[in-house]
Formats: structure tokens, C-alpha cells, sequence
């Protein structure tokens, strides 16, 4: 599932995610993999870029991270991932060789 509007709202509410489970619930399906929304056109930032890039980046993982942990309370998240990418292009990343460990802090401050 994207975390993104028009999808599913990163900054949804816990009713709002209690009415997504049930409508889930209700067509006999379950949740598994979310999408964490870091590129930034959708909120986030590059797990290389700027301080304010990384932090934007961060906040947008734990939102998702939180998603995620909710809809498993609500009985429809048996199993999945939090998927995540660098949000940063190949050409960008080639042109700075400190970016590997830029995006494994990045990553790191995610937990």
C-alpha cells in the first residue's frame, strides 16, 4: 500500500486507519507491504541530501513505521514490510562518494 495521497494518507488518523481495516476486513483480504512516501514530491527528502532532506526522510519512515505497527493491532497486518528506497537518483549518487554512507546513517536514524 502507498502511503501517499490519493492513496493512503501518511498523516492518517487512527479512525481514519480503523475504517481502511475494516474495509479491508470486509473483502476477506489482509495488509502487507507499505510504502513509505520518501521521495519528495511526496513529503519526503533524499536519504543523502541536506540535514533537512535526511529529516524529512526520518519523519516519513516513522510515520510509515507507525502505519505499518496499527493496521497489525487491527488485525489486518499479519505480515509485510516497511519499504524504503534512498530517494535519490543514480546520477546524483555517483557524483558523491560520501552518499553510501550518508543513506546507511540515514537508514540507521530510522529505528
Amino acid at each position: 500500500m502507498f502511503l501517499a495521497d490519493p492513496h493512503i494518507s501518511i498523516d492518517s488518523t487512527d479512525d481514519q486507519l480503523k475504517e481502511l481495516a475494516d474495509r479491508i476486513a470486509s473483502k476477506n483480504l489482509v495488509a502487507g507491504s507499505v510504502v513509505t512516501p520518501v521521495w519528495p514530491p511526496t513529503s519526503g527528502g533524499s536519504a543523502m541530501g541536506s540535514p533537512e532532506d535526511r529529516r524529512r526522510f526520518v519523519e516519513q519512515v516513522r510515520k510509515a513505521s507507525g502505519i505499518a505497527e496499527k493496521l497489525r493491532e487491527l488485525g489486518i497486518r499479519p505480515y509485510g514490510i516497511v519499504r524504503i528506497d534512498s530517494a535519490t537518483d543514480p546520477a546524483s549518487w555517483a557524483k558523491d562518494p560520501e552518499g553510501t554512507k550518508k543513506i546507511a546513517s540515514t537508514f540507521r536514524e530510522c529505528r
